[in-house]
């Protein structure tokens, strides 16, 4: 007997150096880590900073039971928490399944499939990668010098905190901030809170751990390693009971008596838990424990990567210390305990801790969903990006739940769009918090209330809330939300906007074309509205809902902005022709009605669709040396036997278009014969496409349409989805050709264009030994897109908003790079431009096109939905519309060109668009180049018309090019960054600086 604790003792060497040698060969050894441990045993390894781990940190079960008397074990005998009666009588149950054990023992296996064995092989593969790219950035980590720093600093904060615990005594105040400091330290290691690890700390029902860290060590004169040391050792030596636990009913109960325990400070005993609370905190230690342990070895070899990994853990152990928080008293609560969320001046009634019960559920396998909810649970990751950390939902909560991604738009348009008096943001129908937890997350609101009547959806979004580190942030309330926001002092409506996500789920949701807000279940739009018109509010609702019930309810010269949230990004739509700009909104109704994606467009007429120019180009009359190359132009015909490939660029989304051809020039007409539209497979100006996205286009039902000369056609409209910023190809064949060489086309498209002999619109490549190509457009006007909310902007100009020095094919002219910005804000992103500009081309002249005071009929009243135009020409007229430059000459230009001016914006007023005119660019040249069309007597008139541009009163709006692209030292030179070769034309960094001067509020 005297050999055995001997041997007890060898033993136990033995195996700590095993386990030390396994950890240092994972992960390199901190340096320097010796000169805070050196005096530190090897068998105090800080293994885990919870006292229910054992000394050799291996994975222990959870501790529900007083454990046996140390006269019976030794605490070097047994495994913690998993004390057992010498004498154990197996259950009918237990007994039950033993003999099926035996008896399938019996029972020959059948021989595993090559299919079976295939799985298992791949699992195997998969989890070996895994590991190993585990390894891989651990190793990596480790050779970084700065997180070597980081650890060390880790660590002397530890040594620091420690020793103020044993400090702190008999000090209360003190011995809780020693807490929060050491639980700082701890966070340095992880992505938890401060506060979370402080509430677990706070919160642990270990006693020894309660008696360590309340009664430690007061010895002023041991050194801080020592203390440490003795710290670490207290923790990992848990103290035994000597009561002990007959049955495996009796571990799972034995936690609900009444303990009392000995400690330095006020005495407190653990509290009895319900039954459910009971099962809820078993299920949280059983995912938590292994973790724990991980994350503590990983801290104890100061592995910051490691600890990090395990992050996961967060969500689990917050829940088990918010359970253990229900369950037990707590010794060290007072009014500053920061781990309760602050709830204002909310009344307590409504206020719960809300946690998890058997109606939530975190599904890891399809086989554990109910049927109905399988194809959401497929799409778990777009509903919760953060799904597998612990996201819990009830089965109604999947068919409710708003995907995160358009969640964080919409918080983000909320963000941007309330006025900045609104601190508060109230969910009146949070569900799971999908949207709750995306308000949080933006840091916008001072406070976010989220309000769901069932107490199991609730605490599944509590939870979910957690998982994204926001739960602190938001104020939950229990309650239905019509009695909570109608009772007096619930909401400060001065300061609070609502949030309205209703459940649909009226009898016409799913099968009605156009839903009826009025169905809706349990409340419709117009009881929702009664309870929100007091502030500003926002509604979520079906992608069929009827706009036109959504327009009644706006007070008599009220509008309401509608968008359209999709996954791919934000469409913004209107019910009325005119946007809705933010800040007209009455503060006293709607501000924001929001729906969810449509998935096409509804049934109906071509002549009630709201049709926008998303991409369009000016149509000129041919010169002959833009005519198409041979053999494709001949002495008495164009095109004969031709196909023709062009793409060009989009400007805004949509899912449903039409063509636009154009014949204004030609002098006889225009026969096309197949018409195909599809994705080009390539960049702008490619010849080949994806025969996939291929589509025919028709005009009035057939594929063949004759054009007569100066008209222009529309196609059928076409169910083709093309995003913003996307290129278009466009094929046509024509079998006869057009008679004549007076043809439409835009010389100046920056784009290639291919053609080719015989009808292949249907081709995925134009390769035969016929093709040819040049960069113009022939025949094509325009592309337009069916959006509700839409509005054309159409620009006229001369060279320089053609792109003249721009890249071939990259569609980088200012309009192209102004479009950008339009689409980046949610508020101009349904604003197509229409480039109506063309080189040469002058106001008061007709040259390379018609001048421009003809031509704004046709290419602006006569656009669709035009909202916004643009005057920027008059260069041509001052550089070259006269022969000589004499003074007189010069002021009847000016004169003239002001005129000019007057009279397209009082027509274009008269349609109810908004204009914009832009100065004259400088078109001199520096001392030691020539610039043959300057003159000083042309430069004054330049000055004399951008003086009028800037006084006027007749534009909406003046944008000063002059001034953006000028050189401050010589205001009659444009800086030599922005010149293409000229000094007249700007390269693609001018056209940058042009686009960037617009400010987006003008199309508020």
């Amino acid at each position: 007997m005297e050999l055995w604790p001997h041997l007890q003792q060898a033993v136990r060497q033995i195996l700590l150096r095993v386990i030390k040698t396994t950890f240092q060969s994972f992960g390199r050894p901190l340096a320097n880590s010796s000169n805070f441990f050196s005096q530190r045993d090897t068998e105090h390894q800080l293994y885990g900073l919870f006292s229910d781990l054992n000394l050799n940190g291996e994975h222990r079960k959870q501790q529900l039971f007083a454990p046996a008397p140390l006269a019976a074990v030794s605490s070097e005998d047994i495994e913690l928490n998993d004390v057992r009666s010498t004498e154990k009588k197996l259950t009918t149950k237990q007994l039950r399944k033993q003999r099926e054990a035996e008896q399938a023992a019996k029972t020959p296996k059948k021989p595993k499939t090559l299919a079976s064995k295939a799985k298992k092989q791949n699992r195997i593969k998969i989890r070996f990668e895994r590991r190993k790219s585990q390894k891989d950035r651990l190793d990596a980590i480790n050779r970084d010098p700065k997180l070597v720093e980081q650890r060390i600093q880790a660590l002397k904060q530890l040594h620091a905190c420690a020793q103020d615990l044993h400090n702190a005594t008999e000090n209360k105040v003190a011995l809780k901030q020693a807490l929060q400091n050491l639980t700082e330290a701890l966070a340095s290691h992880t992505e938890k809170t401060s506060t979370e690890l402080y509430a677990e700390l706070c919160q642990t029902n270990n006693q020894k751990s309660a008696e360590v860290l309340i009664g430690g060590n007061t010895n002023d004169t041991i050194t801080s390693e020592e203390s440490f040391k003795n710290f670490v050792d207290n923790l990992e030596k848990p103290a035994l009971s000597s009561e002990p636990v007959p049955t495996s009913r009796g571990r799972k109960t034995a936690r609900v008596k009444e303990v009392p325990v000995n400690i330095a400070q006020p005495t407190f005993k653990l509290l009895a838990p319900s039954r459910d609370q009971k099962i809820r905190n078993a299920h949280n230690w059983k995912r938590a424990k292994p973790l724990i342990v991980d994350l503590t070895k990983a801290i104890e070899r100061s592995d910051i990567s490691i600890a990090k990994s395990y992050a996961a853990a967060r969500v689990p152990i917050k829940n088990l210390a918010e359970g253990l928080e229900r369950d037990y008293s707590d010794p060290m609560a007072d009014s500053t305990n920061q781990c309760q969320p602050e709830m204002d001046d909310l009344q307590d009634s409504y206020v719960d801790e809300f946690g998890l019960t058997e109606e939530c559920h975190h599904y890891e396998s399809l086989a554990e969903v109910p049927w109905d909810v399988q194809k959401y649970w497929h799409q778990r990751y777009s509903i919760f990006s953060l799904y597998d950390d612990g996201v819990y939902m009830t089965d109604d909560a999947w068919f409710g739940i708003t995907p995160e991604p358009v969640a964080m738009q919409v918080a983000s348009d909320m963000e941007t769009s309330i006025d900045a008096t609104k601190t508060t943001i109230v969910d009146i129908f949070a569900g799971a918090g999908g949207n709750s937890i995306a308000f949080a997350r933006s840091g916008r609101w001072e406070k976010v209330i989220a309000i769901e009547k069932d107490p199991s959806t609730i605490a599944c979004a509590k939870n979910n809330a957690a998982v994204y580190g926001v739960a602190d942030k938001i104020t939950w309330i229990n309650d239905d939300c019509f009695d909570f926001v109608t009772k007096d002092g619930n909401i400060d409506f001065k300061t609070s906007t609502i949030f309205a996500s209703p459940p649909w789920g009226g009898p016409g949701y799913r099968g009605d074309e156009i839903f009826n807000l009025d169905t809706m279940q349990p409340y419709s739009a117009k009881q929702i509205h009664e309870i929100c018109k007091a502030t500003e509010c926002a509604l979520f609702l079906p992608r069929t809902s009827d706009l036109r019930q959504i327009a009644q309810l706006a007070p008599e010269g009220e509008k309401i902005e509608v968008v359209q949230y999709c996954m791919e990004g934000a469409t913004p739509f209107s019910i009325y022709p005119e946007p809705l700009a933010y800040v007209a909104v009455a503060a006293t109704f709607i501000q924001q009605v929001v729906t969810v994606p449509t998935v096409g467009l509804p049934r109906h007429e071509s002549r009630n669709a709201h049709w926008v120019d998303t991409w369009a180009t000016m149509p000129q009359l041919t010169e002959v040396a833009n005519l198409p190359p041979a053999p494709y132009t001949q002495s008495d015909s164009v095109f004969v036997d031709s196909t023709v490939r062009a793409t060009f660029q989009v400007s805004i989304p949509g899912k449903t278009i039409r063509l636009r051809f154009t014949n204004v020039f030609g002098a006889t007409d225009l026969p096309i014969d197949a018409v195909t539209i599809a994705l080009p497979d390539g960049p702008a100006g490619t010849r080949a496409i994806h025969t996939r996205t291929l589509q025919k286009v028709t005009f009035s039902g057939k594929s063949s349409i004759i054009i007569p000369n100066g008209a222009q056609v529309v196609s059928d409209p076409i169910q083709f989805e093309v995003k913003a910023r996307q290129d278009i190809a466009v094929t046509y064949y024509t079998a006869t050709g057009q008679a004549g060489t007076n043809i439409t086309s835009h010389p100046g498209s920056r784009t290639t264009s291919w053609y080719s002999r015989g009808n292949h619109v249907t081709a995925a490549n134009l390769t035969d030994a016929s093709v040819a190509s040049s960069a113009h457009w022939y025949f094509l006007g325009a592309l337009e897109v069916n959006d509700p909310l839409g509005s054309t902007f159409a620009i006229v100009g001369d060279s320089i908003t053609d792109g003249r020095g721009t890249t071939t094919n990259g569609n980088n002219r200012w309009p192209d790079q102004l479009s950008l910005r339009l689409l980046k804000d949610r508020r101009t992103s349904h604003i197509g431009i229409a480039n109506e500009a063309a080189g040469g081309n002058r106001v008061l002249h007709d040259g390379l096109g018609p001048n421009a005071l003809s031509r704004i009929d046709r290419d602006v009243l006569a656009q669709p939905n035009v909202k916004y135009a643009m005057i920027y020409e008059g260069i041509n007229d001052i550089g070259t519309g006269n022969s000589t430059t004499s003074v007189e000459e010069q002021l009847e230009t000016s004169d003239r060109l002001i005129w000019a001016y007057q009279q397209m914006a009082d027509r274009i007023h008269a349609a109810g668009i908004k204009v914009f005119i832009a100065t004259i660019t400088p078109f001199n040249h520096p001392a030691d180049q020539f610039q043959p069309v300057w003159d000083a007597e042309r430069e004054k008139t330049r000055q004399r018309v951008n003086k009028w541009i800037r006084e006027n009163k007749v534009f909406d709006a003046v944008l000063d090019f002059d001034k953006v692209v000028r050189n401050p030292e010589h205001p009659n030179v444009m800086q030599e960054r922005y010149n293409f070769d000229d000094f007249l034309h700007l390269g693609v960094e001018g056209y940058r600086a042009l686009a960037a001067s617009v400010p987006l509020s003008l199309f508020s």
